[in-house]
């Protein structure tokens, strides 16, 4: 189980440094906070000038409370929330509502559900510079050091003798085997 508890955080971390890398070439970056969002947002809400923070809606329920604090906090704070199902297609409440209030136990129900409800809405477009405009993401000669994506070691796991990834992280690297694998 050690394998488990070094390797998925390596995975996830692979994921972070990919989406940053990515950011990067839009002229922005990925900002890792550190800490309890109860405490650590509204200081950088003050630093940043935030008017509106965005996010995705997180379906689980440790997430459903702190998303829900996370947007009280904003509203005595005068700042905007915009939040957006993005982990399903479908708003998981809305295909329990559609099940009368229960959550469907096999995959054909889950498929029934869906078909009597209206298709998810097409995916936006990737973003470009062009689309992006103007709009600039403030950063800082220490933004590695205050917000960059933490190593297995800073989050204290052990890392001597880890054998090099079986699954590498990142969008880039699963478009890459996405793409090997349709050519076949």
């Amino acid at each position: 189980f050690s394998f488990l508890f070094t390797h998925l955080p390596r995975f996830l971390l692979q994921c972070l440094e990919d989406l940053d890398r990515n950011l990067r070439q839009l002229n922005s970056r990925l900002f890792v906070i550190r800490g309890q969002p109860a405490d650590a947002l509204p200081k950088l809400f003050k630093e940043w000038g935030t008017t509106c923070l965005t996010f995705e809606e997180d379906p689980e329920p440790f997430g459903k409370v702190r998303d829900h604090n996370i947007s009280e906090m904003c509203k005595e704070l005068n700042i905007d929330v915009i939040s957006a199902v993005s982990h399903t297609l479908y708003k998981l409440e809305r295909i329990i509502e559609k099940n009368n209030g229960r959550a469907p136990l096999t995959y054909n129900q889950f498929q029934a559900i869906i078909a009597s409800m209206d298709a998810p809405p097409q995916p936006e477009p990737a973003i470009t510079l062009a689309a992006i405009g103007r709009a600039v993401t403030p950063q800082c000669d220490d933004h590695d050091d205050k917000y960059g994506v933490p190593t297995l070691e800073e989050l204290g796991f052990e890392t001597e003798g880890l054998k090099p990834p079986i699954w590498v992280g990142g969008e880039t690297e699963a478009l890459a085997r996405l793409e090997r694998h349709l050519e076949r």
